[in-house]
């Protein structure tokens, strides 16, 4: 039996199909890193790290009409001597984009930005000082634009660990060189409404390769709390943190179940206590280097999913209505789902029941851009209880299905086929 408090916040079940994700950029190029946003004409850009050999990285564009469904061709952004890599995305002020990123062009790994108004023609804008020595290697940039348009970025300052900076609008980056974490990699750094920075990290818990998840929380960008481990395996890296939309904190990230790497997500209310693992990827391949975008109630994901680890990998999408709600924290009503599953039967689709007392339930059906497709309702007597959705009017693809009953929301992802 699964209990779940109405006053907690719940993160969408674990569906035992997976959706079909669209490609951003395939083919046979070895692209390893994706990063996207909506920028002010109302096109998703997506910026991708393309590197053959691990050693010669560049950095290309795509854009989207269409919210994500289709994606143009890849126009170059940073194409240059050296390896490009390790890159962030942000928003600037007015309708500026703001790509920073690292490259060895000078003999070390150092960070540079640049910039776009359209997400097609770019401007580099030099090497960022953020006062170090010009021997020391620095890079992995990921910056977050603040509410008052200033930024906050985390870095590796290689031999030493995760540092952050910050840069005041219309300022210089701070040369306090801020340790965040000894020994971090891959560090992400998010911000919630409430004022309260989030890092995630993988560091080593073992041998030489053996990494796990981590966070810490600080109200100042000076000050963090004690770290939070997410994961135990050894062997999970590549960590992401977004806030969702009802103000949670959600990291994704990719562990190694079996000899497989999968994405898998959290998410907490206070960046302590975690609601458990879910597996958002479900291949016999590599899927890694997840990253998260959100918007209203949607979330974005974008990841790297290997063909070929070594030679051949592609960056896939997908999006997703975000259904976690909470709600006053007197509300004393505690439900219990014993289960919550869908099958298809020809045209229909079964939705199976378990529940302790007698509630209405609000029933819904998404598509994947989060359009609602199908609405009915179902009484669910104590116990269990079936519905027969009629699905004939739908066309074959990933849908949403979520049940509404005084404030609460679960749903989860369903593959129809139409017959």
């Amino acid at each position: 039996m699964r209990t779940i408090l109405i006053s907690s916040i719940v993160l969408f079940s674990a569906s035992s199909t997976f959706p079909t994700p669209i490609v951003v950029s395939g083919g046979n190029q070895n692209d390893i890193i994706g990063r996207f946003l909506r920028i002010d004409n109302g096109t998703l850009l997506a910026v991708i790290e393309r590197n053959p050999d691990w050693n010669s990285g560049d950095f290309y564009s795509s854009l989207s009409t269409d919210n994500g469904l289709t994606w143009g061709s890849l126009s170059p952004v940073i194409v240059s001597a050296g390896n490009q890599s390790t890159f962030s995305l942000t928003k600037g002020n007015s309708d500026t984009i703001l790509l920073f990123y690292a490259s060895d062009e000078s003999g070390v790994y150092r960070i540079y930005s640049a910039f776009s108004l359209n997400g097609t023609t770019w401007s580099n804008s030099g090497q960022v000082d953020l006062g170090w020595s010009s021997s020391q290697n620095v890079y992995d940039p990921s910056v977050e634009r603040e509410n008052d348009g200033s930024l906050t970025m985390t870095y590796i300052s290689m031999g030493f660990g995760a540092y952050i900076a910050h840069r005041p609008s219309g300022g210089q980056w701070d040369h306090d060189k801020i340790l965040l974490q000894t020994g971090a990699y891959r560090v992400r750094v998010c911000k919630s409404a409430a004022g309260t920075y989030m890092a995630s990290y993988h560091r080593r818990t073992g041998t030489t390769y053996q990494y796990d998840v981590f966070v810490r929380t600080s109200s100042d960008r000076l000050n963090w709390s004690q770290e939070t481990q997410l994961t135990t395996n050894q062997n999970s890296h590549d960590p992401f943190c977004s806030i969702t939309p009802d103000g949670s904190f959600m990291v994704d990230y990719a562990k190694n179940v079996s000899g497989v790497y999968n994405i898998h997500s959290r998410i907490s209310s206070d960046g302590v206590n975690w609601e458990p693992e879910v597996q958002i990827t479900n291949d016999m391949t590599f899927n890694t280097q997840p990253c998260l975008f959100v918007e209203n109630d949607t979330i974005y994901r974008m990841w790297t999913h290997a063909i070929d680890y070594n030679t051949d990998n592609d960056i896939y999408f997908e999006k997703f209505i975000y259904t976690p709600n909470s709600v006053e924290q007197d509300t004393a009503l505690v439900l219990e789902f014993l289960d919550f599953n869908a099958v298809q039967q020809g045209n229909c689709i079964l939705l199976e029941i378990r529940s302790i007392d007698e509630i209405f339930l609000s029933l819904s059906v998404f598509d994947f851009t989060g359009r609602k497709v199908l609405h009915d309702a179902v009484l669910a007597t104590q116990g269990a209880s079936e519905k027969t959705i009629d699905a004939s009017s739908l066309s074959s693809g990933v849908y949403y299905i979520a049940l509404k009953t005084r404030g609460f929301i679960r749903a989860e992802k369903f593959f129809y086929i139409k017959m």
